[in-house]
């Protein structure tokens, strides 16, 4: 098992903070680009608008997609117990 350099580091902290680097990246080549996006968090969906404008992008910049669940996670963690909104509802259940 490799040990962690810095043993005090939290690598969902460090994760969270490189996709959120890769998010705000890849929205100001979007905006450069004057590509409309969504306000998503969706580091893929993001990578497929600049795909459809034929970016030529680096490989290790499409393998950003991966972070998305950091951000995700830590933004919006779901208990596993508790109340759960319905569908299109606005109601509870």
């Amino acid at each position: 098992m490799a040990k962690s350099r810095v043993p005090d580091a939290y690598w969902e902290d460090l994760c969270f903070e490189a996709q959120q680097a890769a998010e705000k990246a890849l929205k100001a080549v979007l905006l450069h680009r004057g590509i409309k996006f969504p306000y998503v968090h969706d580091l893929g969906r993001l990578l497929s608008l600049l795909g459809e404008d034929q970016a030529n992008l680096p490989t290790a910049t499409l393998q950003a997609g991966g972070l998305t669940r950091y951000a995700v996670v830590t933004r919006y963690p779901r208990p596993r117990l508790g109340p759960r909104l319905r569908s299109g509802s606005g109601q509870f259940r």
